[in-house]
């Protein structure tokens, strides 16, 4: 299992999951405007992927920014080797909902 970690900031939320001595996993996101939260990063562990820990850190990352009065969080799918229509998939499961004008994947408390 894991152990998950809260190293949230005021303007910076890092929800992170150790998983003993071989790695961690992580969710990021920055307030780049007030109650605009952008997630900078989603990684999961190659050994704990398709466990439910990135749907995990991303629901606790959600919750940090939502206490912080977070209208929307928001993502833009794609990069790290992932092919994007699974960056949907998984961001969609998550609870954001897809902006066709922009690309933009949001998610709103």
């Amino acid at each position: 299992m894991w152990t998950i970690s809260d190293n949230s900031h005021e303007r910076n939320v890092s929800i992170m999951a150790i998983h003993g001595a071989i790695g961690s996993s992580l969710a990021q996101a920055d307030e780049i405007e007030p109650g605009i939260w952008w997630v900078a990063r989603v990684k999961v562990h190659n050994d704990h992927q398709r466990k439910g820990l990135g749907r995990e850190l991303v629901r606790r990352m959600t919750d940090a920014c939502a206490n912080r009065k977070a209208r929307e969080v928001r993502v833009c799918p794609g990069g790290y080797n992932i092919p994007e229509e699974q960056q949907r998939a998984f961001y969609a499961a998550c609870g954001f909902m897809a902006d066709d004008d922009t690309g933009v994947m949001i998610w709103s408390p």
